[in-house]
């Protein structure tokens, strides 16, 4: 974890220009919020072979994440 807050604190950009590359959907599935709160695109959607109009918001719902 200290190599992540590390990067934030230094301005890391993180890539959400890929589902795949999109850190936001594997830390709703770790329930890890610290990348919310640091500025990550939580507004982006994506369309492709497995996800139609797929958010973060849906995607965590898709889980069973309540809390969101």
């Amino acid at each position: 974890m200290a190599i992540v807050e590390y990067l934030f604190d230094n301005g890391v950009i993180l890539d959400v220009s890929d589902p795949n590359r999109n850190s936001l959907f594997s830390a709703i599935y770790d329930r890890h919020l610290n990348i919310v709160k640091n500025g990550i695109d939580i507004t982006v959607k994506y369309t492709g072979d497995t996800m139609k109009d797929m958010g973060a918001y849906e995607f965590a719902t898709e889980r069973g994440q309540k809390n969101c």
